[in-house]
């Protein structure tokens, strides 16, 4: 939908699975990577993450956090949805689920640089039908 309304987009995902699932979808240059490596600055005028960020590692948070603020334009857009809950868990697959607490998303925000985050929930389901609470977020980066 951002392509086809005139935006140019930087794909990036940290599962290679999944950024040549996307790569094919969308007809996109696809980087792998993480979150914490991400080292531009002041280039983007929006980021989306769609459930993407509650893959990444605890301890990471803080640094990702930053470095999406540093990439941001002045008054940059904050896209976040993630799964809510309070503890970390793996999949059947092995992979990570770091779900955020309400209080702990709002926290980063600030932290980064970025103006009081509009959180919204609600609720869906995983690839194999568990249902999950998940949390919706805009936040606009400090002018």
């Amino acid at each position: 939908a951002l392509i086809e309304a005139g935006f140019a987009a930087d794909a990036m995902d940290a599962s290679a699975g999944l950024a040549e699932m996307a790569a094919k979808l969308y007809g996109l240059e696809v980087k792998i990577g993480a979150f914490r490596t991400l080292s531009r600055r002041a280039r983007y005028d929006a980021s989306w993450c769609h459930f993407a960020l509650q893959h990444a590692p605890r301890e990471d948070r803080a640094q990702i956090f930053e470095r999406m603020g540093t990439a941001l334009k002045s008054s940059g857009l904050l896209y976040i949805a993630s799964q809510k809950g309070p503890r970390d868990w793996r999949d059947d697959h092995g992979r990570l689920y770091c779900p955020f607490r309400d209080d702990e998303l709002t926290e980063l925000l600030l932290d980064a640089g970025f103006e009081e985050p509009e959180l919204e929930f609600g609720t869906g389901k995983m690839y194999d039908g568990t249902s999950t609470l998940n949390v919706y977020v805009m936040a606009r980066r400090h002018a």
